[in-house]
């Protein structure tokens, strides 16, 4: 929430930081990244251009999505950074490794399987569904 909580967390071990939206984010982040030199993740709210803003702040190497609008945005990459299904690498996925299957359901076409991801806030809104 703000960097003398992010130093005491640094100083216990953390890896990285996920920091809490406000108004006052992006000066927050750039605190928080000189005190600390640790990875942040950055709360995004609902506008893609601030999101984007965010992405830009040294220290920031991701969000921590909060709508259905965003996590559209990055499943469809356009937010820099994230990677659509289609782009991940071979090696990823191994050498000769089989396509994932399609799924035909009444008139839809999906080419990637659908996987249920845990339920917690920000990924079970109405608009996700």
């Amino acid at each position: 929430q703000n960097p003398e909580q992010a130093e005491r967390t640094a100083q216990e071990g953390a890896d990285a930081l996920v920091v809490e939206g406000g108004s006052d984010l992006l000066e927050r982040l750039t605190e928080i990244h000189r005190r600390t030199g640790l990875p942040l993740l950055a709360e995004a709210e609902k506008d893609l251009d601030r999101a984007k803003e965010l992405l830009r702040v040294e220290g920031v190497k991701g969000l921590q999505l909060r709508s259905p609008a965003l996590l559209h945005a990055a499943a469809t990459a356009e937010l820099p950074g994230f990677v659509r299904l289609a782009e991940i690498p071979s090696q990823v996925l191994g050498e000769g490794a089989a396509p994932l299957p399609g799924m035909k359901i009444r008139n839809l076409d999906i080419r990637y399987p659908i996987v249920q991801g845990g339920m917690g806030v920000g990924v079970s809104w109405e608009g996700l569904a």
